[in-house]
């Protein structure tokens, strides 16, 4: 056998790849032409299962440097925007110091956070509140306690205290959410809507607790009209609201932003009592986003409503006795009617609202003639036509309110 042939002949035996040439420095022809057709492409090895570089002297190489400007500009070219000067971020210093020492000195917050415009603001209006509350509580000591100055200084002292509370509340907010804005209101301002709620009134005054209420809210333009109707339980007391306005004015931009002139009219029967009174009153209320001055609390708004109304009483001739709303009165009285507060959107569709009320048809009697009432509303939609509704008063007493609002 030559030393060809024995070539060939182990190539055949041995695994392919393994030829082990004999004298013959060089492979044979057939052996190579046997590789090739056999060997794994190394490309396809590569693109299948990519080499990893191995570490260098035990330690993995380290990460490129990356250029930030390259990476800033990049971002400005595909559509990136800066945050404006005017506009600061977010400081969890500035909300630490609007709380403290913050509550003594309102505006520490925005100033911390960069703001200073709305620091100084702030602290202007704290100053001015704090003189309104003042001259609310001393006005009376001048005039001898007489009463004549009663209600200007009830005016001034809820004025003072609802701005002093408020620019507090902006402070923090403000300085912890920067620049960022509250949700758009989801307070409803056209259609016409249909309300069922459950209301639980606890009141040493009276043994009323549970009632059921039916009410419609209908807005055309820029009127309103919202008739109600209140029925306790076991028929022992009812009530019929009529609220009927119109805006004087709303917001080109922000129509949220509004000032309107209503009447409302009410008719309260007590038959158990042989009592009734009808009543008038007559109010302006107002609702401003505060974030048109300070920009960090866009969203936030100052609500409000001041009246005045009339109440009539009647007596039937006895126990269980309804008078007719027709029949003469037999006295009268006049009242003040104050609600001052704010109201945010908390979520997407969910809206939140906070009130001082002075008001004596409420259904509880106010903690004191200085503070009022203090009612906490929050209104969840979960489309445009439903709506979960849930109210709690508080003075000499507690009102539970659960209502559910559709949209027709």
């Amino acid at each position: 056998m030559s030393i060809i042939r024995a070539d060939r002949f182990l190539n055949r035996l041995l695994p392919i790849g393994l030829s082990i040439p004999m004298a013959c420095p060089v492979m044979p022809v057939f052996a190579q032409e046997q590789a090739a057709e056999t060997a794994p492409a190394p490309q396809k090895e590569a693109q299948e299962a990519p080499a990893q570089t191995p570490p260098l002297n035990g330690r993995m190489p380290r990460r490129r440097k990356v250029d930030g400007k390259k990476v800033e500009a990049a971002a400005i070219e595909s559509g990136y925007k800066e945050r404006p000067d005017d506009e600061p971020a977010g400081s969890f210093l500035g909300t630490t110091l609007a709380v403290f020492p913050g509550i003594f000195i309102h505006g520490i917050g925005h100033y911390a956070a960069g703001d200073e415009n709305s620091a100084w603001k702030l602290l202007g209006a704290e100053i001015v509140s704090i003189a309104l509350g003042l001259a609310g509580y001393f006005l009376p000591y001048a005039t001898d306690n007489d009463g004549k100055l009663a209600i200007p200084c009830r005016i001034l002292t809820q004025a003072g205290t609802i701005g002093f509370i408020g620019s507090f509340l902006v402070d923090v907010l403000g300085a912890y959410r920067g620049a960022e804005q509250f949700y758009e209101s989801t307070a409803h301002m056209e259609g016409v809507r249909l309300g069922l709620a459950y209301r639980y009134t606890k009141d040493p005054l009276n043994p009323f607790r549970h009632h059921l209420a039916l009410s419609l809210n209908a807005f055309i333009g820029r009127l309103y009209l919202k008739p109600d109707f209140d029925l306790e339980t076991g028929t022992y007391a009812r009530r019929i609201n009529l609220d009927l306005g119109y805006a004087l004015y709303r917001g080109a931009i922000n129509p949220h932003n509004a000032i309107t002139l209503g009447t409302k009219l009410r008719r309260v029967e007590l038959p158990s009592y042989g009592l009734a009174t009808r009543g008038i009153e007559g109010y302006v209320g107002f609702q401003k986003d505060i974030g048109d001055y300070i920009p960090s609390i866009k969203g936030f708004y100052f609500v409000g409503r001041i009246g005045y109304g009339l109440e009539y009483y009647q007596f039937g001739q006895e126990t269980g006795e309804t008078p007719n709303i027709l029949d003469d009165s037999d006295f009268q009285d006049s009242y003040l009617v104050m609600e001052s507060g704010f109201e945010l959107n908390t979520g997407r569709h969910t809206r939140l609202q906070a009130l001082l009320i002075q008001d004596p048809t409420s259904d509880v009697a106010p903690i004191s003639n200085d503070i009022g009432l203090i009612k906490l509303g929050l209104v969840h939609s979960y489309s445009n036509a439903f709506d979960i509704q849930f109210n709690f008063t508080y003075g000499d007493g507690w009102v539970l309110w659960l209502g559910l609002d559709y949209g027709l």
